[in-house]
């Protein structure tokens, strides 16, 4: 049947459909590279957002058990703080108990763990929780006075009488990335000291 005069026929010609798919087979090329970039672009953001997340979580933990530590009577030595350049002990009031309990933070075969104590009813027993896993290493260091007359300074590893005043952790990953966590011990004097921007670290200069 042939379409009445002044009507338009209905549909498209052979030839207009091989130029709309010309032209879709040119944009494809052009977006498929593009939208493969913003794919690993996205990928990448979530990695390095998921990173800054545990990052965060390590040094929150670290400052709430630090800040509200606890400093015992100079008798106690089993209660007083020590640290080593891969691990920490010591008392905090930051747990759900009412008396100071003893908690550390350590480094084992690139696990950063965290473990303090929990009561399972009438029985008591440590908890362990994983602050960050894919560790290459990890580096404590201590600042305060080992009560030798020689005033404050830095030490990889403390088992002085008095507790140090700060506490700096520099977790490096698998892939060399480092980061540096510093936190001041609750408990102690209040100090200044001259902060170095390019180490990241405080060179104990008091003021």
């Amino acid at each position: 049947m042939r379409p009445a005069p002044g009507q338009a026929q209905a549909g498209f010609t052979l030839l207009e459909t091989l130029i709309a798919v010309a032209i879709l087979a040119g944009i494809a090329v052009v977006l498929v590279p593009a939208i493969r970039t913003a794919v690993r672009v996205e990928a990448r953001t979530t990695s390095l957002v998921g990173g800054l997340e545990v990052n965060a979580a390590v040094e929150d933990l670290m400052r709430e058990f630090l800040l509200r530590a606890y400093r015992p009577p100079r008798s106690d030595t089993s209660g007083r703080f020590s640290g080593s350049s891969t691990s920490i002990r010591f008392l905090t009031l930051a747990t759900a108990s009412q008396s100071p309990e003893p908690v550390s933070i350590a480094f084992d075969t690139g696990r950063l763990e965290l473990t303090l104590p929990q009561l399972d009813g009438e029985r008591r027993h440590s908890q362990t929780v994983l602050l960050a896993d894919e560790v290459e290493r990890v580096r404590f260091m201590y600042f305060g006075e080992a009560g030798d007359g020689r005033g404050p300074g830095w030490y990889e590893a403390w088992d002085f009488d008095a507790p140090p005043r700060l506490i700096a952790l520099d977790v490096v990953a698998h892939d060399g990335s480092v980061q540096r966590i510093e936190v001041r011990l609750g408990g102690v004097a209040a100090f200044d000291c001259r902060f170095d921007s390019g180490q990241g670290i405080c060179l104990g200069d008091i003021e």
